[in-house]
């Protein structure tokens, strides 16, 4: 294959099409597990509310979702632990992000480095000399 050269003046006009690229197409045909995890919310409220596993999965099924109470209940407890495990990971992630920029959030406004002990120290030393 050789090597194409193109024109810049096109380049914007690409860019263009790019960003007008429509989302694809989201199959029709969803498992039982995709389905829970599109309703955990109103699945995890419901339990909230004193429901069981059981009576909502008969609610399911009168709604066209072929599933048991103990299968529903094996795919929530899987999704609630993977939702915690992506839950722990964003803060150690996020932590480690603050710790390795010594930066900090101060809540009266922007992120703000903290000081070194070199800086600190330069300073009392500056003090000091002021003070003679």
């Amino acid at each position: 294959m050789s090597k194409q050269k193109l024109k810049r003046s096109i380049l914007a006009d690409v860019k263009e099409a790019l960003q007008n690229v429509p989302p694809p197409n989201e199959p029709e045909d969803i498992s039982r597990r995709i389905a829970v995890e599109e309703m955990y919310e109103d699945i995890a409220s419901l339990l909230n509310d004193g429901h069981t596993f059981g009576s909502i999965a008969q609610v399911l099924n009168k709604n066209g979702i072929d599933i048991k109470g103990h299968t529903l209940s094996n795919y929530f407890r899987d999704i609630t632990k993977a939702r915690k495990r992506s839950e722990k990971r964003a803060k150690l992630e996020a932590k480690k992000q603050g710790d390795n920029g010594h930066q900090t959030v101060n809540s009266n406004g922007p992120i703000q480095a903290i000081p070194s002990v070199q800086q600190i120290n330069a300073e009392i030393i500056d003090d000091d000399d002021e003070i003679q």
